[in-house]
């Protein structure tokens, strides 16, 4: 595959993914806690918030971990349900779109800087990719 293939089929894939990942306009994630001390990747869309700020929120992902703030399990689950919640399909839909802009700029060579472009595009693809195509994750 070419660097511009290669991007985009990234931002295809990651497109895809975000578009199946949600049905509702406007639907955020967050992290919120369960009765259990859980972790919950949770979604809302605008019309879940009440007027005092209180979220709806419907479970996409759970993690059952104790409620011990101070355990390293904790910790760390905390951090990869954050990180969910921060990448959710709006954000990749987003990266999605850069990645076509960039293939674009760098087949019509419209930016002086197309090389540090296509540079960044390309390893951003390369390691979306790395699973998909029999690579290894970090």
């Amino acid at each position: 595959m070419t660097a511009t293939e290669t991007i985009r089929e990234a931002a295809r894939l990651m497109r895809e993914r975000a578009t199946s990942a949600t049905n509702l306009p406007g639907e955020h994630w967050t992290v919120d806690v369960s009765p259990d001390s859980g972790l919950i990747v949770g979604s809302y869309a605008p019309g879940d918030v009440s007027e005092d700020g209180t979220r709806s929120t419907a479970c996409i992902a759970y993690f059952a971990y104790p409620g011990d703030e101070e355990q390293r399990t904790y910790a760390e689950a905390f951090a990869v349900a954050t990180h969910m919640a921060s990448w959710q399909p709006l954000v990749a839909a987003t990266v999605a779109d850069l990645l076509d802009h960039a293939a674009d700029d760098i087949e019509a060579g419209r930016r002086k800087d197309w090389h540090t472009q296509s540079v960044k595009a390309l390893a951003i693809a390369r390691a979306y990719l790395a699973d998909d195509q029999g690579g290894t994750s970090a």
